[in-house]
């Protein structure tokens, strides 16, 4: 068996990674001490959680550097998610290691169809069956452990995103968000009595929370909700979902609109209503209007009323509207806006997971 060997500062979401492909490779783990190893603190904890015995070396920058120079080879693999988190300047990027990698993307969502950088994707069949392959059983438990789940109730998963937090803390002058934040929990609170909510947290969050022991959730969503950072592949999410709700720029949640029959609600943000309360510009934010978003919408050149559930947060009491059609069985029909735009048929959750790629990939 070849040896994998893996860098710890990478963002959390590797850790089902590591956990899959340990079927394939043995496991060599680098707990690497320079300027990014909060996340290799964070992904020790994460590890720890699975119970599973890997080799790991603690080394500095240079050490790690040299290894990856030295011994990379056919028997000798690296996973890399991003070079600059890995190497922090200490060497460039070269072709001549590009066979002896593996890496996998973060997925699909409409992001790089907003900004028009159609180069960003350059196969994003394989990005969602690659993401699908990390479905897992074991993570089934973990669901049922952390959420305990009630049975008699359908699930709603609700998945956060960067720089469009819903459930954060936000401070006072964040006015508007606060508004939302609070209509938008309480309908939450009033739906989890006939329906278990999972909210996931986004991994980026993690980070402020493993260095202050603080959750930097609003207090009536953790006084309410179950929160928690574990990083569950997000097809077991999909799996337990029977709604999902999620934003256009959520790779973890807008890929649930390729399986056949998963209802999805898409969550627009009110972006120049955020910007107006901002103290400081927020790149993201900046590079988007509401008209922006709109103006696509009706181009059909991104998801809108046709092809999915949209809902806007500053009017998220349509929820209930939007959950009886679901629930009646008004369907929206997808499938056609996603194979024009993405060249991806919509599958079944089954056949998206029995994917054969993986071992192709490898």
């Amino acid at each position: 068996m070849k040896n994998l060997h893996v860098s710890l500062c990478q963002m959390s979401y590797i850790i089902p990674i590591i956990y899959k492909l340990s079927k394939y490779f043995n496991i060599i783990l680098y707990f690497v001490i320079n300027k990014h190893t909060t996340r290799s603190t964070i992904n020790l904890l994460e590890l720890n959680k699975l119970v599973m015995n890997y080799k790991l070396i603690t080394v500095n920058q240079e050490e790690f550097t040299n290894i990856f120079i030295n011994i990379i080879n056919d028997d000798n693999i690296f996973f890399i998610t991003s070079w600059n988190n890995i190497f922090n300047d200490t060497l460039q990027q070269d072709k001549k290691y590009m066979n002896f990698i593996i890496t996998y993307s973060h997925g699909l969502d409409e992001e790089y169809i907003i900004n028009n950088d159609f180069n960003k994707k350059k196969n994003p069949l394989s990005e969602l069956k690659l993401n699908a392959t990390l479905y897992d059983n074991y993570y089934n438990k973990i669901i049922e452990e952390i959420y305990k789940l009630d049975k008699n109730k359908k699930t709603i998963v609700f998945f956060e995103t960067t720089s469009i937090w819903i459930f954060k803390k936000f401070a006072d002058h964040e006015f508007y968000m606060n508004k939302y934040q609070e209509n938008i929990t309480n309908i939450l609170i009033d739906l989890s009595n006939t329906y278990n909510i999972i909210l996931r947290a986004h991994p980026q969050d993690y980070y402020g929370y493993v260095f202050t022991g603080r959750k930097h959730f609003s207090d009536k969503i953790k006084n309410n909700f179950i929160t928690n950072y574990t990083q569950i592949p997000v097809f077991n999410l999909y799996n337990i979902a029977d709604i999902i709700i999620t934003s256009r720029f959520s790779a973890s949640g807008y890929q649930a609109l390729f399986i056949k029959d998963k209802p999805v609600i898409i969550l627009e943000t009110d972006i120049d209503k955020r910007k107006s309360c901002m103290n400081k510009k927020d790149d993201f934010l900046e590079s988007y209007t509401n008209n922006m978003i709109e103006e696509l919408k009706l181009e059909n050149k991104i998801i809108n009323n046709n092809h999915c559930y949209i809902l806007y947060e500053n009017n998220f009491d349509d929820i209930y509207n939007i959950i009886d059609k679901i629930n009646i069985g008004i369907v929206c029909d997808r499938d056609k806006f996603l194979l024009d735009t993405f060249g991806i048929k919509s599958d079944s959750f089954d056949n998206w997971i029995n994917t054969d790629i993986l071992d192709t990939y490898l």
